[in-house]
Parts: C-alpha cells; sequence; structure tokens
C-alpha cells in the first residue's frame, strides 16, 4: 500500500515523534536521496521542529543533511537556546513575584516542559511565551502585579476590561495577556486551562495536586506531570485550527518519559479531569507518523496527518472565507469532548463575541439570546466596517 503521507513529512514526523530505537531502524526505509529538502526545510520550519530534526538526524546519519539545511538548523538551535535562557530567567523572576503575593502559580508548557521532557536537549523546542495557570479568584492582583512590573495588558484592551466585568470576560477568554516593555517577551495569565470551560474542568487546588517541581536554572517553578500533563498537552495540540507536529511530538516525548518514570498512566483521572478520547486521537495520530500503525486505521487521525502534511493555515480571525473551516473544526471539536455542556459551547462560542456585549452597551444577555443575537451583531459590525 502506498504511503499516503510525502516522504518529506514523512521524515520530518520520524525525526520529531520517534524514539531513537524507532528512528534509526524507520530511517532506513525513507529514500533521502529523491527528497526535496527545501519542502523539508518549509515542512520543519511550520510545525517549529526545525532545531530538533536537525540535531537528531546528524547525530543518527552524520552527512546525510545538505549544508544549507543543517546551517539552518544550527542557527534555529541557538535562537531556541537564549530564548530558552532569556524565558527561564524571566519565568522564574515572574513566579517569585506573585509567589511573594501569595499568589500561587503553575507554568504551562514553555521552560519547564522543555526541562522535564527534553532535558539534555532545551535548545530543540522553540516557545514563543510564557503561560502562568493562576486561580481565578487571584486574577485582579496577579494582574496588577505584571502590569507594576513592567508589563502592558494586550488582552482584554482598556476599554473592554473597565466596560466589563470579569464574570463576563472569562466566558469569551481563558487568559489575560501581556507583553513586555521592549516586546521581549509574551505572558498569557490563564485563569482556567482550555476556552471551553467544560474541558479540564478541575479546580486549582486539583491542579496544583497533580503538578511537580522542576529546577530551571533560575529557580523553581510547578508544572503538570503523569496523566493530567498527557491530557493537557493532547488537548492543546488538538484544540488550535492550525495543528503542528511540535505539539503532537511533546505528548510523545512526554509519553516516554512517564513510561521511563513508572508512572502510573492506565486508570488517569478522565472526568473532568483527561479528556480520553483526545488522548487516544493524539495517539493514533502519532502511531500513523511513525508507522506503528496500519495506514488507515483511523479516519480522523489520518486525516490530520494529511492536513499536517499539506501546512495549510487557516486565518485565525474570523472572516466569511474561513467559515467553513470553522464550522468543520467545531464539529471535530465536539466529537473530541463528553458531556452536552461541553459540546454546546463549541456551538455557542461560534455565534457570539464579545463585542457584541459592548454593542448592547455593556448589557449581558442570557445565553440562549446571545446567540440568537451573535450572528446579527456580527453582521452590523461587517456593515459598519465596510460599508
Amino acid at each position: 500500500m502506498s504511503d499516503p503521507l510525502s516522504p518529506e513529512y514523512r521524515l520530518v514526523a520520524l525525526s520529531a515523534i520517534a524514539s531513537d530505537e524507532t528512528l534509526s531502524r524507520r530511517l532506513g526505509e525513507v529514500d533521502t536521496d529523491g527528497l526535496d529538502w527545501q519542502r523539508v526545510d518549509e515542512l520543519a520550519r511550520h510545525h517549529s521542529v526545525l532545531a530538533m530534526i536537525g540535531a537528531r538526524l546528524e547525530n543518527l546519519v552524520p552527512g546525510l543533511l545538505p549544508g544549507q539545511f543543517a546551517s539552518a538548523a544550527a542557527a534555529d538551535r541557538a535562537r531556541n537556546l537564549a530564548l530558552h535562557t532569556a524565558q527561564a530567567h524571566q519565568t522564574a523572576r515572574l513566579v517569585r513575584l506573585l509567589d511573594r503575593a501569595g499568589v500561587r502559580t503553575l507554568v504551562l508548557k514553555g521552560v519547564p516542559l522543555v526541562r522535564m521532557i527534553y532535558p539534555a536537549s532545551p535548545e530543540w523546542r522553540y516557545s514563543s511565551d510564557i503561560d502562568l495557570l493562576i486561580d481565578p479568584q487571584d486574577l485582579a492582583e496577579a494582574d496588577g502585579l505584571l502590569r507594576g512590573s513592567g508589563y502592558m495588558r494586550t488582552w482584554p484592551d482598556t476599554n473592554m476590561a473597565e466596560r466589563l466585568p470579569f464574570r463576563t470576560i472569562r466566558k469569551f477568554s481563558k487568559d489575560y495577556q501581556y507583553v513586555s516593555a521592549d516586546s521581549a517577551h509574551y505572558v498569557e495569565l490563564h485563569f482556567r486551562l482550555t476556552l471551553n470551560p467544560h474541558v479540564l474542568a478541575m479546580p486549582f487546588d486539583a491542579l496544583c495536586a497533580q503538578s511537580v517541581e522542576v529546577d530551571a536554572g533560575f529557580g523553581a517553578m510547578r508544572v503538570f506531570d503523569g496523566p493530567l500533563l498527557l491530557g493537557y498537552l493532547a488537548w492543546h495540540a488538538l484544540a488550535d485550527i492550525n495543528q503542528k507536529l511540535k505539539w503532537f511530538a511533546d505528548v510523545a516525548w512526554a509519553r516516554r518519559r512517564i513510561e521511563a518514570a513508572d508512572t502510573a498512566i492506565s486508570s488517569p483521572p478522565f472526568s473532568p479531569g483527561v479528556p480520553p478520547r483526545a488522548v487516544a486521537l493524539v495517539e493514533q495520530v502519532n502511531s500513523l507518523l511513525v508507522g506503528d500503525a496500519a495506514v488507515g486505521g483511523s479516519g480522523e487521525a489520518l486525516r490530520i496527518c494529511r492536513e499536517m502534511d499539506r501546512a495549510g493555515v487557516t486565518a485565525r480571525r474570523r472572516t466569511l472565507a474561513r467559515m467553513p473551516r470553522e464550522v468543520f473544526f467545531i464539529a471535530f471539536q465536539m466529537r473530541q469532548v463528553t458531556g452536552w455542556r461541553a459540546r454546546l459551547w463549541f456551538v455557542w462560542r461560534a455565534l457570539v463575541d464579545p463585542r457584541d456585549v459592548l454593542a448592547l452597551g455593556g448589557r449581558e444577555l442570557p445565553a440562549g439570546a446571545q446567540a440568537l443575537t451573535g450572528p446579527f451583531l456580527a453582521i452590523w459590525r461587517y456593515l459598519r466596517r465596510y460599508l
């Protein structure tokens, strides 16, 4: 049976996801002589794994990489290492700042995750921002601390934050967003794990109980471990309309780390914690990518593999052109969750916009009324902008 994936993407995926043993074995099955290395480069950059696959392929097959590709991968590793070091210093500073004020903090992904799953090679993974999770009741204090320490809040903007209560804002968002004065660091201050409040809906104390302390070089910080880490990473990989190989690789490397540490994962706390369908689907995708599952064994998993091979980008801003893709993605997300509240939330969120509340003078309608009026208010905004 012919391979449904291009040889270029197959090489990129193998090099990002497979264990050393599997990668060594499967490399012999890839026709490296006929590879389009320009496309390998484009795919690796798109999926943010250029640094990782360059290092692993150079180590396993010296001389395989064309000089230009090897140089680009080395430059990417140097950039990632410098960024990782700067983010480690900044993350530790923010954790200490919040801790001194009595605000407990968990770090999502980023520096501590790299130290956990890529301990010998932090330069492999690129992180664009710093993600901190706090108890929702501490948000006002944490917001003041960040803005008082040189960060400017970019979401919600001042107008929205002043006109809408937090109970309204949190229905449309999972975090507040900031940028440092020199634009060197971006911070997302999460008050829940996922945009959908019914997925991974766990109290902050329960989340803390499933975290471990990691020394990131500039200070200790806490990050998830075990089944919660797998569940969070799996959902993160699937929940973005532009799915990237980097996030699927995180799940594969986290799984191997957990198994090596002999952490019990046979009966994870699926409800209301880890979404089992998401974990299972991501691991099916990873199995297909490394050739450990029958091709076509899962239609959904194979579709994701093919879409990542195409490396298309869907605009994040809502447009008419994006609508068919967004409707398809909403249906996909609904299939990955359990419970009618979690499923209906995706429909509600597609129909509403925080600007709707502002358009109504700050008056918040019941959820059903918001969903009914949302499309009409969206048309009104469109007409105001373009007519």
